[in-house]
């Protein structure tokens, strides 16, 4: 695809106009320019989890001998976290599988996602794609809490372990136990383990 001024493309490459560009004719108008698809699907990421996404897209440019790479960017917290894509055609972009953290206590994190090719060109997203990090521990003051559908949406995968909230492909679920979240039976009732007087009595 060419990107530059129209009289430097060269034989054989696509080429979009403006929509109020007199000259010339074919691809014309912004729908040509390639471009991220907004869909009904979301991505629900775990922190610390090596994951990977996909995106949908069209128009995308696939000559390999001008291609060098195309990179699925991430603002976390003001900054970027980046993974090169390993697979893409015409429509479809693979981000490659990467640990991704936020610094926030909050359950669940949407964090915007841009595409670059050859590190200088932005793929459009006139839908604003992003996708959603999730902290697990956020609830995990207890089993029940963690289970809990309310505190913790079901859709998310959480579960107890031990003493973490966390998904069952966390270092912590795969060496305890997993209860999820149709198990609330198994988590342990509640201890008393200690009993201090108050300074201020009432009769």
């Amino acid at each position: 695809m060419c990107t530059y001024e129209s009289s430097s493309c060269q034989t054989g490459e696509t080429v979009v106009i403006g929509e109020n560009n007199p000259v010339g004719s074919g691809n014309k108008g912004k729908r040509f320019c390639p471009q991220l698809v907004g869909t009904s699907e979301s991505f629900f990421i775990p922190v610390n989890i090596p994951s990977s996404f996909s995106l949908v897209a069209r128009n995308i440019p696939t000559d390999q001998t001008k291609i060098r790479s195309f990179d699925c960017i991430l603002r976390i917290n003001e900054a970027e976290a980046g993974v090169q894509s390993t697979f893409f055609n015409e429509s479809y972009i693979l981000c490659e599988s990467k640990e991704y953290m936020y610094a926030d206590d909050l359950l669940q994190n949407n964090v915007s996602v841009s595409v670059q090719w050859n590190g200088q060109h932005y793929i459009d997203d006139p839908t604003d794609t992003y996708v959603t990090l999730y902290k697990c521990s956020v609830n995990g003051g207890s089993c029940s809490r963690c289970l809990s559908p309310e505190a913790t949406p079901s859709f998310l995968n959480c579960g107890w372990c031990g003493t973490e909230c966390n998904v069952i492909e966390s270092d912590v679920c795969q060496s305890n136990r997993f209860v999820n979240q149709n198990e609330t039976n198994l988590c342990s009732a509640p201890a008393i383990t200690d009993v201090r007087l108050s300074h201020n009595y009432f009769f």
